[in-house]
């Protein structure tokens, strides 16, 4: 993904800015009560108020630096390292990284760079911001197990109904999993077949692990619509060759 990045800095003649005034990733989806889902991330910058906002998962999560007199805002770490954030470390964050392979809340490597919460709504004004968000927690429910099943099949028929491609001309990755695979079985269900599935193998990591093998054929009914299987072999700089 292309960097993209704002910069703000405010001083006695106003603002300046530099950098992508507006910016939107992924796909909202407009609810019926003004809300919306689905995942993106976004900004927008009018001349006198930055607004910054992410979908209630937090899966497209943007980085921020906010000073005493400026903020800069992107999709890249890097970007705001460049733009002059401090790049001191955080070492905590880092301590947990190096235990967990992850981050917690709205860490990353650098003390004063943070992540965008889940659902952020962030301000920006005269030099001076506001920040809220939170991770989605959904209500318990207490369903019998035939009632749970009924449930995912309908609710995951919906997402793919909503998120349905525009085109054919669009290709879905089958990774050898159950994910993928249910999105095709429900893709063939709503007549939406990709022009084509693709499977990418890995060579081991170390000489001591041995390579998975791809699916043989994509889990797709006997159709004669059903779209075609490419199978690709990554070599080690990461270039794709036909296996």
């Amino acid at each position: 993904m292309k960097p993209v990045y704002l910069k703000l800095s405010w001083g006695p003649d106003g603002v300046t800015a530099e950098g992508d005034h507006t910016y939107y990733h992924g796909n909202a989806i407009e609810q019926a009560d003004g809300t919306r889902n689905g995942v993106y991330s976004e900004w927008s910058w009018d001349g006198d108020t930055l607004k910054v906002g992410t979908c209630r998962y937090g899966m497209s999560p943007l980085f921020y630096y906010c000073g005493d007199t400026e903020i800069f805002v992107s999709n890249s770490i890097p970007k705001l390292l460049e733009l002059g954030a401090p790049s001191a470390w955080d070492d905590d964050a880092m301590a947990v990284f190096i235990r967990r392979q992850t981050f917690l809340g709205e860490d990353t490597p650098f003390k004063h760079i943070r992540a965008t919460p889940p659902g952020a709504r962030l301000t920006w004004k005269d030099g001076h911001m506001t920040l809220e968000g939170k991770a989605f927690a959904p209500k318990p429910q207490h369903l019998k197990r035939s009632a749970m099943i009924d449930g995912v099949i309908d609710l995951f028929a919906q997402a793919i109904a909503r998120r349905l491609p525009q085109t054919d001309e669009f290709y879905l990755p089958l990774t050898g999993g159950k994910d993928s695979r249910h999105i095709l079985l429900e893709l063939n269900r709503q007549s939406a077949l990709p022009k084509a599935c693709v499977t990418a193998s890995f060579p081991p990591r170390s000489p001591t692990r041995t390579e998975k093998s791809p699916p043989n054929s994509p889990p797709v009914s006997a159709s004669p619509t059903s779209p075609c299987h490419h199978r690709y072999r990554a070599s080690p700089t990461n270039s794709a060759k036909t296996s």
